[in-house]
């Protein structure tokens, strides 16, 4: 996958931020505002996701940060299929940019975020080409343990930002539940086939889920 690194100080540290490019339009990172954080994509999306959170498994840059900022044609609330769905999800927030991180590695406040974020406009960036290791997805399923993630994960909306966080096995756990999405048929009947990471939240308020959604309109 292909990234523009920039690094930026902050305080005595300096931090890595790794962008990727060529992201896929369809995506949206979500804050619903009565049911849990969520990332809709289809499956070139959750493809796309399922590399990136394996790539950041095996990341050792030190203080890094990973920034996805919200596709430029993805401008709009998806188009929710039943009234059931409208009334939990239409109050929400769609046009949210992605931050990763595993909070071994980095340690950074919300607020901290914004102003590493907003710099970057100003900073010069280098490309850098990172693989995956897609065998770390068979290793997972050999080893899985889900009480081994109960209280890991942390999800944080706030200002335009989506901030996910977690150690090495939550960010395992949320390539492989990406990599299930990736092999569905590019069709609107599979909108809202989901999977759930909120029950392995810090708190009952930071868990998160996956939802497939595709529109044809944003080939």
């Amino acid at each position: 996958m292909q990234f523009v690194i920039k690094r930026v100080p902050l305080g005595k540290k300096v931090i890595s931020v790794l962008t990727p490019q060529n992201v896929p339009d369809n995506l949206w990172f979500a804050e619903p505002l009565i049911t849990s954080r969520a990332i809709l994509g289809d499956a070139n999306g959750f493809a796309f996701l399922s590399e990136l959170f394996l790539i950041a498994v095996e990341n050792q840059i030190p203080n890094v940060m990973f920034f996805v900022p919200r596709p430029y044609k993805n401008n709009h609330t998806p188009v929710l299929a039943t009234k059931e769905i409208r009334s939990w999800y239409n109050i929400g927030k769609y046009d949210l940019d992605l931050v990763l991180f595993n909070y071994h590695i980095l340690q950074i406040r919300p607020k901290e975020i914004k102003r590493v974020i907003n710099s970057l406009t100003y900073l010069p960036g280098k490309e850098i080409n990172l693989m995956s290791k897609s065998t770390l997805l068979n290793d997972y399923i050999d080893t899985w343990n889900h009480w081994r993630l109960k209280r890991l994960l942390n999800t944080k909306a706030f200002s335009k930002y989506l901030a996910v966080s977690g150690n090495r096995d939550i960010l395992l756990y949320l390539a492989y539940q990406a990599d299930r999405f990736k092999d569905i048929e590019d069709d609107e009947e599979y909108n809202f086939r989901h999977s759930h990471a909120d029950t392995i939240g810090t708190s009952v308020d930071n868990g998160m889920d996956f939802y497939y959604y595709y529109e044809n309109s944003l080939k």
